[in-house]
């Protein structure tokens, strides 16, 4: 009986599968998924260290005077729909309103890495409505300009905005 057991054991060796070569072919295995799963890593790492450096630019030069104009230009057509459909807007002074709610918006965003030009865009506008001004509010505007000028002055000292010349083209 011990005969037959240790030839069953014996004979049973040679049946099984070699267990180094099923441990290397494991091993290959996973080297194989391991290389590609890096290979897709470092896709993703590329890409997103792109999307991180695109984020620092859009932080560090922030959008254009412009783009900051046609925001609060927009934010001001938002604010009048609302008083339109509230009724607290007449139509016929719906144009002076929306001027003066663009020159509030575009001041909120003094302080920020493009003040200079929106000074630019805050004096076209205080002059373009003083052009659509009827008569008789003009000198109660320019009054109140001149009244306001020393808190603007104390604004660009205080975020140390130096006005730049203005272009020679209209905005």
């Amino acid at each position: 009986m011990n005969e037959k057991f240790e030839g069953v054991e014996a004979g049973g060796s040679s049946h099984r599968p070699d267990t180094k070569a099923m441990y290397q072919r494991c091993l290959d295995n996973l080297y194989t998924v391991n290389i590609e799963i890096v290979a897709r890593m470092s896709v993703l790492n590329e890409r997103m260290e792109q999307h991180r450096q695109e984020a620092r630019e859009r932080e560090t030069n922030g959008p254009t005077a412009f783009e900051i104009y046609i925001t609060c230009f927009d934010k001001a057509e938002l604010d009048l729909q609302e008083a339109e459909r509230l009724k607290y807007l007449k139509p016929s002074t719906r144009d002076l309103v929306h001027s003066l709610q663009t020159i509030l918006n575009v001041t909120g965003k003094l302080g920020g890495p493009r003040s200079a030009d929106l000074l630019i865009i805050l004096n076209f506008l205080f002059s373009t409505l003083l052009t659509r001004l009827p008569p008789v509010l003009i000198p109660q505007l320019e009054q109140t300009m001149e009244e306001l000028e020393p808190y603007r002055q104390r604004l660009n000292d205080l975020f140390k905005i130096v006005p730049e010349e203005e272009p020679t083209e209209d905005i």
